[in-house]
């Protein structure tokens, strides 16, 4: 069933502000990665219609360990060419979260605050994304 509704996703399904929040990343001359756990990602992607928007897509099939073991997201920064320390990571799950800390990256989690005690900031919703502010943030850090 859940393989039959990914084939309904559209572009209108992005989540608010993730469109203009990695424009500004990749404007910005950096480079973005999903590291997500699904088996389904790369058909969500493109199904959104943003495929093209990534530099990598970590193969959850390779991997040995899972959230919230930090293997996909050293994996991710890996295949970037670019040390864990200078990588920021978007997270909606407590797992995901003790993952890029795991990781030694800075964590950005979504979603309600008490959920996620190891982030480096918690935004409500992706709405709140802002790409120059996670980068003051990050570099004050």
């Amino acid at each position: 069933l859940y393989v039959e509704l990914i084939e309904t996703i559209t572009p209108a399904d992005l989540l608010p502000g993730v469109t203009e929040f990695v424009a500004d990343i990749r404007a910005a001359g950096l480079k973005t990665a999903i590291a997500s756990a699904s088996k389904n990602a790369i058909a969500v992607l493109t199904r959104l219609g943003v495929m093209d928007q990534f530099d990598v897509i970590v193969d959850v099939t390779k991997l040995t360990n899972n959230k919230p073991d930090p293997e996909i997201f050293l994996t991710a920064a890996a295949q970037l060419g670019v040390e864990p320390a200078d990588c920021i990571g978007v997270e909606d799950a407590a797992s995901g979260v003790d993952a890029i800390k795991g990781a030694g990256m800075f964590a950005v989690a979504i979603g309600n605050a008490a959920h996620f005690p190891h982030a480096d900031i918690v935004l409500d919703s992706t709405s709140q994304l802002n790409f120059r502010e996670l980068a003051q943030k990050f570099e004050g850090k």
